[in-house]
């Protein structure tokens, strides 16, 4: 779970592997307007059976992001 640095792009949740190989996410956003270059994407929360968050431990071992937060740039 998380927030979009936009307004209107509902979708916060993905399932890991959704579309994509183990550890990627695709979120489709048809209506965002091409004048957007980019967009960021906070993570609030996750979830797996067993095991509990802990957000300090965020990281990012390919560094383009924090960690928490991903700026997505648009192709």
């Amino acid at each position: 779970m998380g927030t979009w640095s936009r307004s209107g792009l509902n979708s916060d949740t993905c399932t890991s592997g959704d579309l994509g190989g183990n550890g990627t996410c695709i979120v489709l956003f048809p209506n965002l307007k091409r004048s957007v270059k980019s967009v960021s994407f906070t993570v609030a929360s996750v979830t797996m059976a067993g095991k509990t968050y802990v957000a300090a431990s965020n990281h990012d071992p390919d560094g383009d992001s924090n960690g928490t937060t991903i700026k997505v740039s648009r192709p």
